[in-house]
């Protein structure tokens, strides 16, 4: 998970370099959540924490529970919302973790994209084909970063496959079958909000 901050705070620094006014008004990304409802987020706010080039401003939550979970781990100074399109506006976030129910990813993508917001997801991307379509040509109409957190992509061994291809070592690839599972959602604590 926390390559997954380090790569987007990457991406996005990279953006902002080509950017000189951006860079001099700041240099830590500022980052929104949209949804506690995935428990990948519980590690994704670890993560933020502690890297030095992201800022996380703000929250948006309407379940009271989450919100008291989230607001016990957090430092003062991030901000709480209900209605994610205000915590947008109030807070003018430079990058979205969305990490809410499948079905309202395209939605929030449509709010982001409107407002020039860099969009990463939890995944499945979306819950058909249409919907992934779409939210790639809403990206690509309004500038922005799409991703998708893809967990398998941040572990030792997929990073390790990624380096010994780019570096020469292996390749030229044609193909790569990957599967992965696990006990079932139960049997892994996945907690009742998941």
């Amino acid at each position: 998970m926390r390559r997954l901050v380090l790569w987007a705070v990457s991406l996005l620094l990279s953006v902002a370099f080509f950017n000189a006014q951006l860079l001099a008004q700041q240099t830590r990304i500022r980052i929104a959540i949209v949804g506690l409802d995935h428990d990948h987020v519980w590690g994704l706010l670890k993560d933020i924490a502690n890297e030095p080039q992201a800022n996380l401003v703000a929250i948006a939550e309407a379940n009271p529970a989450l919100v008291k979970k989230a607001k016990s781990q957090l430092a003062a100074g991030v901000s709480f919302y209900s209605d994610y399109g205000l915590m947008l506006d109030e807070t003018k976030p430079e990058a979205v973790f969305v990490t809410t129910e499948n079905d309202r990813h395209l939605a929030i993508l449509r709010e982001c994209a409107k407002r020039h917001i860099h969009y990463s997801t939890e995944k499945p991307m979306a819950t058909n084909a249409a919907d992934a379509r779409e939210m790639e040509r809403l990206a690509d109409r309004a500038g922005i970063k799409l991703m998708v957190n893809y967990w398998n992509a941040w572990v030792a061994p997929s990073y390790e496959l990624f380096q010994r291809v780019k570096s020469g070592e292996i390749g030229p690839v044609q193909r790569i079958i990957v599967q992965y599972g696990h006990q079932g959602p139960k049997e892994i604590g996945i907690s009742k909000e998941f």
